[in-house]
């Protein structure tokens, strides 16, 4: 069980990182 909870706690830093990226390309040009 503590296995599968750090997977899925790096899964989700991962997953948050990458969609904070992608919207601050998407939305960043615009004002």
């Amino acid at each position: 069980m503590g296995e599968l909870d750090r997977i899925i706690g790096v899964l989700c830093e991962v997953v948050e990182r990458w969609f904070g990226a992608a919207v601050k390309i998407a939305y960043g040009p615009r004002p």
